[in-house]
């Protein structure tokens, strides 16, 4: 576009990104990023008046920085906010945590819960809804879900378990072996790669009191550091 001052204005849609001022007199260019499209802005001056042009840039540069700034991380931040909002635990079931376990090892967390555990629920309110319990528990484990007082047959290790009707509801086989016959709920239980238990660990646990007993068992700081070391040395 050409106007009264001699100056032509050409806007130039891109792929590509860089942020230049052209050296030639006469001559200036910017170019922005954005999510959506790159684009640059070519001045050209029929005269020679470098000053003049310099001072135009610094002007359009402030005046366009500024318009992209604000308008385009409305859209980033939304996205950003989007994708941690639909993050979520990929739970399984027993069965199908043996089965990934053997194709691509990875430890195993069973979360026993029962129906009426208040906890329970809690947990998974505050605690599974965490970006980075989500985060550790994708990526270092298989996640399970285990109703401790569940009806159906559960073979594990090639051993069926089974419901043992006691009083007014009853216990799990599965849930009271993995447990150590300690029937608390919720209680978290961590497997190795080979199944074997690691540990049960009874009561509610926030993100925060979760966080580093994945990091610990996860990252198999349990082989070689004592608890108490490994959190004074985390902080």
């Amino acid at each position: 576009a050409r106007n009264d001052s001699g100056m032509t204005v050409d806007w130039v849609w891109n792929d590509n990104c860089p942020l230049d001022v052209y050296p030639n007199p006469g001559t200036a260019g910017l170019e922005f990023c954005s999510a959506v499209k790159s684009f640059s802005l070519i001045l050209r001056f029929n005269g020679q008046n470098q000053e003049n042009l310099n001072y135009l840039m610094n002007q359009l540069k402030t005046g366009i920085i500024a318009l992209v700034f604000l308008a385009l991380p409305l859209s980033s931040f939304r996205g950003a906010a989007e994708a941690e909002q639909t993050a979520q635990i990929k739970w399984h079931s027993i069965a199908e945590a043996q089965q990934l376990a053997k194709k691509s090892p990875r430890k195993i967390y069973i979360d026993m819960y029962t129906d009426w555990c208040g906890w329970c629920k809690v947990m998974d309110e505050k605690t599974f809804t965490d970006a980075k319990i989500i985060q550790r528990l994708n990526s270092d484990f298989y996640a399970v879900k285990f109703d401790a007082e569940g009806k159906e047959d559960v073979v594990f290790k090639d051993k069926t378990f089974k419901f043992v009707a006691q009083g007014g509801r009853g216990y799990h086989e599965l849930a009271a072996t993995l447990m150590n016959g300690q029937l608390s709920y919720p209680t978290s239980v961590f497997l190795d790669e080979e199944l074997n238990l690691i540990t049960p660990l009874p009561g509610y646990l926030t993100p925060e009191r979760m966080d580093p007993v994945l990091e610990f068992i996860g990252k198999n700081h349990y082989k070689t550091t004592p608890w108490e070391t490994f959190l004074a040395n985390r902080k």
